[in-house]
Parts: structure tokens; sequence; C-alpha cells
């Protein structure tokens, strides 16, 4: 009786949770996978926080003063924090911030 106890606890635990998994493209061949269990609210902290800063490398990449090679920098960074966001947050949301849109 005790361990069915336990196991709705767990199961009620884990409806609460959300798990993102985190694969690194690199390490896909030696099957190292990163496992992440957060709540809703930190997800949608973790949407809003990534959002806020892939809103500034778009802005950032629009201005000309910035040099070619600074703008190759934040290009890559703007895709692995895309790579993340699409982890985090809904189909609909991704496609306002898809790569192609930085690519110029």
């Amino acid at each position: 009786m005790q361990s069915i106890t336990t196991c709705g606890n767990v199961f009620r635990f884990l409806q609460k949770v959300k798990i993102i998994i985190f694969i690194r493209d690199e390490e896909i061949r030696g099957g190292v996978v990163l496992g992440l269990l957060i709540s809703e609210i930190e997800q949608k902290e973790m949407e809003y926080l990534i959002r806020r800063e892939l809103d500034e490398l778009l802005l950032d990449l629009e201005d000309h003063r910035i040099d070619h090679m600074v703008k190759r920098a934040m290009k890559e960074r703007y895709r692995i924090l895309f790579q993340l966001y699409r982890r985090v947050a809904s189909e609909k949301e991704c496609m306002k911030y898809i790569p192609s849109q930085i690519e110029k």
C-alpha cells in the first residue's frame, strides 16, 4: 500500500514539472544527453530571458556600426540561443525568431 501512495506522489510531481533534454551535436554519437527538470514557472522564466536576449541580438545585428567579425559571433550566439529557445517555447513563438531572418 505504501508503494502505491509513493507512486501517486511521484506521478503528481511529474505532472507539475517539465523535462527538457539538451543534446549537443558533437555528443550525440557518444550518447551523452543532458536533462533538466524544471517547473512551469521556471520554464516561462527561461522562455522570457532567452526571448529578451534574442530581441537584443536582432537589434544589434541591424546596427551598421558593428564590425563584421563581431556580427558573425553574434549570429552564432543567436543560433545557439534559438536552439535553446525551441526547447522551452511553443512552435508559434519560435516562428517569430527563426534564424533565417538573420542570415542577410
